[in-house]
């Protein structure tokens, strides 16, 4: 992880301290950015990593633990910084095996050099590609965390996508669907999750998160 300089660190706290810009693949800003303390991934929009994002992962799998589910094959489509990855690691599970997708170049990258990746494959691939590749290769896994954005955008969904996650998840497996939708996409994503054969729970406790959780 980043290690901000003392200064950096000191000037975080009266305004974001920027450390490092760059161009995601699909042509939106990313920025390393120091505030309150925190070395955080981000977006001109939204956090990708170890802000509120944190917030909203921690949560989440502390009632996953709490619930007794095993975090022992882990699938993160999306890894961005590996702020679940990290939580899963060092909070409750260090032994968890877990492959973190990432198809921008310059996350991948980033993630290596500044921010989480100790004990992970990190992938260089297109999630929806990862996951035909997991079916084909009868894959599976206890928790899978969707976390896939366009900046502040989830992306279309194909239509493949859900039956791929179906197989991906094993009999016990639970999945995360991190989303930022308004209330009635949230509702029509959530419609779609159980006519697929889903069990649906919704978690909206921060706000602009959406979140379902689903098992099989």
């Amino acid at each position: 992880m980043l290690k901000p300089s003392f200064f950096q660190w000191l000037g975080s706290f009266f305004w974001p301290v920027i450390i490092k810009s760059g161009r995601g693949n699909l042509g939106h800003d990313l920025e390393i950015v120091v505030y309150h303390g925190k070395v955080m991934l981000d977006t001109r929009r939204v956090n990708y990593s170890f802000g509120k994002l944190h917030e909203v992962m921690m949560k989440l799998i502390q009632r996953l633990h709490s619930k007794s589910y095993s975090f022992d094959k882990v699938l993160m489509l999306g890894y961005g910084g590996g702020s679940a990855a990290q939580i899963i690691h060092e909070k409750f599970q260090h032994d968890s095996q877990i492959v973190g997708v990432e198809s921008d170049a310059t996350i991948y990258d980033w993630a290596q050099r500044y921010f989480y990746s100790k004990g992970v494959k990190i992938l260089l691939e297109d999630a929806f590609d990862y996951a035909h590749r997991a079916v084909e290769n009868e894959w599976d896994y206890d928790l899978i965390i969707v976390d896939l954005f366009i900046d502040d955008r989830n992306p279309v969904w194909p239509k493949d996508f859900w039956e791929n996650l179906k197989y991906m998840m094993n009999s016990s497996g639970v999945a995360i669907i991190n989303t930022m939708c308004d209330d009635q996409a949230f509702k029509e994503l959530g419609k779609q999750l159980q006519h697929d054969g889903f069990i649906t729970q919704p978690w909206n406790e921060i706000k602009e998160n959406r979140v379902w959780v689903i098992k099989k």
